[in-house]
Order: structure tokens, then sequence, then C-alpha cells
């Protein structure tokens, strides 16, 4: 479960940059997932290897070799509700790892 509204580890503001979510977890630095959003879709970003899982245009992106103020090295983008059903997967592994 994420942390309440007010008690987030914020890596900048709301309006439209990332956000540092704490996610409680034995060890690790809690740090499972980092959202952005825009108008259109959310970009969450996910402490996945891009390298371990086939990547999908459109969905999912290795962000490894490009600056950003997130956590994870997975960039998933979250434009429809499908989407965000097939990530959960991906939440989970980024979950585990952190």
């Amino acid at each position: 479960m994420l942390s309440p509204p007010g008690r987030e580890d914020r890596a900048n503001d709301h309006q439209g940059k990332a956000r540092q979510l704490r996610a409680p977890n034995e060890g690790g630095d809690g740090r499972a997932v980092a959202a952005r959003h825009t108008a259109r879709k959310v970009l969450v970003y996910l402490k996945v290897d891009p390298v371990s899982i086939d990547l999908r245009p459109g969905f999912t992106r290795d962000v490894s070799n490009i600056g950003h103020y997130a956590t994870g090295d997975l960039e998933v983008t979250l434009a429809q509700m499908e989407d965000l059903e097939r990530s959960k997967a991906l939440l989970q592994q980024s979950y585990e790892a952190s």
C-alpha cells in the first residue's frame, strides 16, 4: 500500500512532474514506483530491468540511458484502463525489488 497523500517523498511538485511514492517494504529504499501524469496518460517508472522483459512500443520503454527524475529504469505508459491491468505484474515485480 502506498503512503497516504501528504506523506509522499516528493521529487518535484504535482504539476505533471515526477512524484516519488514510498511503498512500505522490508529492506531496500522503499521506492517501488514513481508516477508522472500528463493530460491523457500516466507515466509510471518501475524498478524492473528492461532487458528482462519484452518491450512493447507505446506501453513500455527502457529509460536506463535517459536522464529522468524518477525511480527505476522501466517506463510504463498508462493511457487507458486496460494498460493498468497489463502493468500489474510489472508493478508487483518493482515492489518486490524495492
